[in-house]
């Protein structure tokens, strides 16, 4: 190719690089969707008999609880060590996750479950933050999207192993040992990625080698990535702090929040964490993680049968897939706003409507098209939406709390879901999820700002003013 038509940067690369990170993303929903469909399995491995009804939800709920202190642990450490050596902690903790897990003791199981769970968070906030900082300004948007790709390929995973398990006699049946293996799987992907970090991707972003002063370290990095010319001229952008993206080294020091000044309320914080709180809070109120964790469950109470609940739950990931390819040209040409708070409004719609099937002896198909509408509403909607607008409107320290309390809020879902369908029903459980729904629907459109087409000092500087 003529160097003239050559592009500035080393493309297998950088979309290897972006490729190897995002692995980490199909870890977080891996883990989401791995108990889901295989807790029978489970339960009767661990003799958990008469108390299954009390261990499937702590165990469920222990993931979000990890994740939380994950996420917060690795925003605050990914500023000291980088954020490819805080990867590769995450890939050895999620390594000893998924060992811990298969020990036959629910104990062990539980510790794997939380260690699973604080890998996966510490994934939530690097792994995003990783590919920004390694992509090419020309294509973030389109590398990005891999985050969300490989995270509906882990939820489909999940489901799709979860096949092959037995529906009936897990005491004696040799397939019931293949939860072994689908827990096993998450600590073969980890390694997988922990040694392409250490053979094939060992540097560290510039970004952040910059920011920290290691310049000939930056300038080895991005020649990994750019040809010889072009690395020096995207050094010194970097070098300039000139370059914008999503990390918080390039926004300027005026527009960072500091603790202090986020838990004392100052008055130019207190517009983005409200908004990012509550766009967090509400992503997880809107019933996603219930349904994700409990699908097969679900599925079943509406007289499915086992295995074809399991049917059922496989095809919400293959939905969930589907719908990401619909995903950016929405966001991009309407806007976050608009596309917010129209699928708020269609979520609400068919959790409703979920609800008043639940009272009636329906064919199971109709509530079944009702949670792949729900779902396909999400992956479009809120689902990216939260983690793309708060990045745009929050510095890192607002963008972990937000991050922590998203965690909290799944692991307050997952874990009383199951024990509030048994005091209320099914019904008034998904319209619980419906108000919740049209609530944020209606309170983005009074509070929430566009930020559609707007560069981040500028996204920043029109929420300082607000209060």
């Amino acid at each position: 190719m003529e160097k003239g038509l050559r592009k500035n940067y080393k493309k297998s690369k950088v979309w290897f690089s972006a490729f190897n990170a995002a692995l980490g993303s199909l870890l977080f929903s891996y883990n989401i969707g791995v108990f889901t469909s295989c807790q029978p399995c489970v339960l009767a491995a661990l003799n958990w008999g008469s108390e299954k009804d009390t261990y499937i939800p702590i165990m469920s709920a222990l993931l979000p609880l990890g994740a939380m202190f994950g996420a917060l642990t690795s925003g605050y450490v990914a500023k000291y060590i980088g954020r490819r050596q805080n990867l590769i902690i995450a890939d050895l903790i999620i390594i000893t996750a998924s060992i811990v897990s298969i020990v036959p003791y629910t104990v062990s199981f539980g510790i794997g479950r939380f260690l699973s769970g604080f890998g996966i968070g510490s994934f939530s906030m690097l792994c995003p933050l990783y590919i920004n900082e390694i992509a090419p300004l020309e294509i973030t948007g389109r590398i990005g999207s891999m985050v969300m790709l490989f995270g509906c390929l882990g939820t489909l995973f999940a489901f799709s192993f979860a096949l092959t398990l037995p529906t009936s006699n897990y005491d004696t049946d040799t397939l019931n040992n293949i939860w072994i293996a689908m827990f096993l799987f998450q600590g073969f992907v980890a390694l997988i990625q922990l040694i392409l970090f250490l053979v094939v991707f060992k540097h560290e972003t510039a970004p952040w080698l910059a920011n920290k002063g290691y310049k000939e370290q930056a300038q080895r990095s991005l020649r990994f990535l750019y040809y010889e010319e072009y690395a020096e001229q995207v050094f010194e952008r970097i070098d300039n702090s000139s370059k914008i993206n999503d990390s918080e080294i390039n926004i300027e020091n005026n527009y960072d929040f500091t603790y202090k000044e986020i838990f004392t309320c100052a008055k130019w914080t207190t517009k983005a964490m409200r908004v990012g709180v509550l766009i967090s809070v509400i992503q997880q109120f809107a019933g996603i993680n219930a349904i994700m964790m409990y699908a097969t469950t679900i599925f079943g109470k509406f007289g499915s049968g086992v295995f074809m609940a399991r049917v059922f739950t496989t095809i919400t990931g293959i939905v969930k897939l589907l719908a990401v390819f619909g995903l950016l040209p929405l966001i991009d040409s309407v806007g976050r706003k608009t596309v917010l708070i129209s699928g708020c409004i269609a979520m609400g719609i068919c959790l409703g409507a979920m609800g008043f099937f639940s009272m009636y002896d329906v064919y199971f198909v109709i509530p079944f098209l009702a949670i792949e509408l729900y779902l396909a509403f999400f992956v479009v909607s809120i689902g990216p939406i939260c983690w793309v607008y708060s990045g745009e409107i929050l510095p890192s320290r607002g963008m972990s709390i937000c991050t922590g309390i998203n965690w909290f809020s799944a692991f307050t879902v997952v874990l009383f879901f199951p024990f509030v369908v048994e005091m209320i029903g099914l019904s008034y459980t998904f319209w619980i999820f419906t108000a919740f729904n049209l609530g944020g629907a209606f309170y983005f459109k009074f509070d929430m700002i566009e930020t559609k087409g707007l560069a981040k000092k500028e996204i920043r500087e029109l929420f300082a003013a607000r209060r």
